[in-house]
């Protein structure tokens, strides 16, 4: 079961900011994530501070969740809280300092043979 404070949240992000629904299942699981850390600790979601995040983060990468999905956790993670202060929830985003890993950059793609020459032909003339 998702915690209210979750719950209100997606419907916020549903009516409010009228994300698509790809987008709102993207984010559910993400606060699926965060309910099941902060259930193991255990600790409230309002009470989570940043070193809470940071090992949560953390033990995502270890488990061999592409850091692409870790920057998306964080992300909707940042706006859960963010909203959360605004709605005079909690004190401090816990998340504000937390940055993802890196996610590696992909190699330059190689020209093809035919290209090689047509730049060299380019390049000479």
């Amino acid at each position: 079961m998702r915690d209210a404070d979750l719950a209100a949240h997606l419907v916020y992000l549903r009516v409010e900011r009228r994300l698509a629904e790809r987008t709102l299942a993207m984010y559910g699981e993400a606060f699926d994530r965060l309910q099941g850390f902060a259930g193991a600790v255990p600790i409230a979601l309002r009470g989570a501070e940043t070193h809470h995040i940071r090992r949560w983060a953390a033990q995502m990468h270890a488990g061999g969740l592409a850091p692409r999905s870790i920057a998306l956790a964080l992300s909707a993670w940042r706006g859960f809280y963010g909203w959360l202060g605004r709605e005079r929830l909690v004190a401090a985003n816990p998340v504000a300092g937390v940055r993802a890993p890196r996610a590696p950059q992909p190699l330059p793609k190689a020209l093809s043979v035919d290209h090689a020459v047509a730049l060299v032909a380019h390049r000479s003339a």
